[in-house]
This record gives structure tokens, C-alpha cells and sequence, in this order.
């Protein structure tokens, strides 16, 4: 069963061409032989012959097809089967009347040629309305003349059925093989995408947000505390004497605390607020929800916490304290005015022992 699946799947030779439109064919043509198969040996059992040979003769002509598309021939084996398709409903329903049910394959070879063919919509629509056409003129053809061959309530019972579930089975193959390569390669780009935005929005040292997408949300929560009322809070923390880490461990030092410092921040946030990697070694808080206390108290637990902590860069354990600047919006206030006392703050701080919160 691999094997037959993966003659099946066979990619084309000729790089002018495309798999997919030839795996169609290929499939149609199965499905095509193995209907007329079964209507073959139906035809038999009620002593048919004549309409068996038919039947016959159009196993023949899709497996042809079927050979054809493994040649380098699939823009003429496309064209074959879509004349052959259309001359045998054709002569289906001229042959055997209008209750067989074979005009329903007209639908079947529609949708076959829109997803095969690279014509311009113009002329899909143009054989959509060609197809309609068929399907109407055998339909006043049938109302007015009999059947070339007629048949037994049964045969015509039995031929109903098989030509349904035949056309269901044609369309619902054609549909979902098409469909499958589109669904898949759109959910690469909605992935892709995903993934460009990421990277757009995020910082890639630390993966936490950058200042561009801190910007859009601090805009986005002062514009709702502004209708709605609320406390926003705003704070940015530095590291201590970072350079010298850098000088004394090396920058890749540097860069695996940020990244460690980096994890405590996204942890600690959590339901509470975000962090953001503002530049070097400094950090902006975005604290809504909280008032300038609860805030305060939430950096001061939190300095508390890197002070304590035992850092393991590149080998070495490293011991190190921020400083945090906080401020609370207020009504009419922009967030730059905020960063910016709250920036003014981590300075007096810097330049009054460090390691502190000052709000």
C-alpha cells in the first residue's frame, strides 16, 4: 500500500510543471477506472454487454491518462480528460437517459478543471457557463427524446446510486487533496507571520518584550485608564555596576545574566504587569492595577529577590543589585512624561547608594 501511494505521489519529471495538478489527474483517473469498473460488472450481471464494452473502453482511456502524467504530458492529459470527461456524460446520458445520473459528473469535471487549469478566471468562467450549458441542453434532449438504450427500473435504480456516490467520491477527492496543499501552506504563513511578529515585538537576547511593543501597550492601558479610570505605574530598573561584570567576566557573561535576570522578570510579572527590555542593562516595569504603594512594594520584593540570588554566568556565580525609578501616572499625564520622572528617579538613586527603590 506504500508503494502504491507513493507511485502515486511520484513528482513529475519536467520542472516546468507541477505535482500537485498531476497527482490530481492521477487520482481522478483511479477513481474514474474503478466507477466504470464496478458499473462494468453491474452491466454484466443484467446481460448489458453492449454498455459493459462502453465501460471497458473508458477504463482504458483514464488509465492512458493515468500513464501520461508520469511522461511529461500534463497540460495534454489534463485537456484529455476533460474532453474525454465531457464527451462520455455526454453520451452517458444520450445513451442511457437523464434518471442514470451521470450528468451529475459535469459538476465533478467543473471543479476539476478551475483547480487544474492556470487559465485566467475569465476563461474558467466562460466554461463554468459552458458546462451549465450542457447540462441543460441534455436535460431538454432527455425531456424530449428516449434513452438510445433504455433501461429496466432496476438498471436505472442501480445506476443512480453507483453514479452518486461516484460523483461525491470524485468531488470530495478533489477537493480535499487541493485543498490540503492551500490549508497547509496558509497555516506556514499564518506561523511565519506569527513568528516575524514575534520577532518584531520581542527583544532577542532576553525574549521579553522590546521597547516598541512596551510603547504600543503603555499607549494601550493609558488610553483605557483614561475612559475607565485605574492606576498605571511605570518604573525602570538598572542593573548595578553591569560594566564592571562585563569588564571582569566578559560579555558573555553579561549577556547570559540578562538573559537569567530576564527569566525572574517574566516570572515575577506574571498577572501583575509586563517587563521590557528598554536598553542595555535597563529595564522598564509596566504596573497597572496597582497604586504607587503596592507598586513600590512589588520592586522592593523584587530587588530583594536578585539581591539574594546567585547568579551562574559562563562558569562563574555572580552576585549583583538594582536600582529602580518609579512613578505614577497621573490623569493628562503621557507616558513620556512618566519614563521620564521615573527615569529621573533611578539617577537619584544611582547617585545615592544604589541598590534601592525610589519612588
Amino acid at each position: 500500500m506504500k508503494r502504491l501511494i507513493a507511485f502515486i505521489l511520484k513528482d513529475v519529471d519536467n520542472e516546468n510543471e507541477t505535482k500537485k495538478v498531476a497527482v490530481l489527474m492521477r487520482i481522478l483517473c483511479l477513481l474514474f477506472s474503478a466507477f466504470f469498473l464496478v458499473q462494468a460488472i453491474a452491466f454484466l450481471f443484467y446481460d448489458n454487454y453492449l454498455t459493459a464494452i462502453l465501460n471497458f473502453i473508458s477504463i482504458i482511456a483514464y488509465m492512458v491518462g493515468f500513464a501520461l502524467t508520469y511522461r511529461g504530458h500534463t497540460e495534454a492529459t489534463r485537456r484529455f480528460i476533460t474532453f474525454f470527461t465531457l464527451f462520455w456524460t455526454i453520451l452517458y446520458v444520450v445513451a442511457v437517459g437523464w434518471n442514470s445520473g451521470a450528468q451529475h459528473f459535469l459538476m465533478v469535471l467543473l471543479v476539476f478543471f478551475c483547480m487544474t487549469s492556470y487559465t485566467a478566471l475569465f476563461i474558467k468562467g466562460l466554461f463554468s457557463v459552458f458546462i451549465c450549458f450542457c447540462r441543460l441542453c441534455l436535460y431538454y434532449y432527455c425531456k424530449r427524446f428516449e434513452p438510445l438504450i433504455p433501461l429496466t427500473s432496476q438498471e436505472e435504480t442501480t445506476l443512480q446510486l453507483v453514479n452518486t456516490i461516484a460523483c461525491f467520491t470524485a468531488l470530495t477527492g478533489l477537493v480535499l487533496l487541493f485543498t490540503k496543499d492551500s490549508m497547509e501552506m496558509e497555516r506556514k504563513l499564518i506561523n511565519y507571520n506569527k513568528r516575524i511578529e514575534l520577532l518584531a515585538n520581542a527583544d532577542p537576547l532576553t525574549g521579553l518584550p522590546n521597547r516598541r511593543s512596551m510603547t504600543n501597550r503603555i499607549e494601550a492601558d493609558i488610553r483605557h485608564a483614561e475612559k475607565y479610570g485605574g492606576f498605571i505605574n511605570l518604573a525602570i530598573g538598572d542593573i548595578d555596576f553591569f560594566k564592571k561584570v562585563n569588564d571582569t567576566y566578559g560579555h558573555a557573561a553579561g549577556d547570559s545574566l540578562l538573559k537569567s535576570l530576564a527569566k525572574i522578570f517574566m516570572e515575577s510579572t506574571v498577572g501583575r504587569g509586563e517587563c521590557a527590555r528598554w536598553g542595555g542593562e535597563e529595564f522598564l516595569f509596566l504596573l497597572p492595577d496597582m497604586n504607587g504603594d503596592d507598586a513600590q512594594s512589588f520592586l522592593d520584593d523584587l530587588r530583594h529577590k536578585i539581591k539574594h540570588t546567585e547568579f551562574s554566568c559562563e562558569g562563574n556565580l555572580i552576585h549583583i543589585t538594582m536600582t529602580f525609578g518609579l512613578e505614577e501616572w497621573g490623569m493628562g499625564q503621557t507616558y513620556d512624561q512618566t519614563i521620564e520622572a521615573a527615569d529621573a528617579k533611578l539617577y537619584y538613586g544611582k547617585s545615592h547608594g544604589r541598590n534601592m527603590v525610589v519612588f
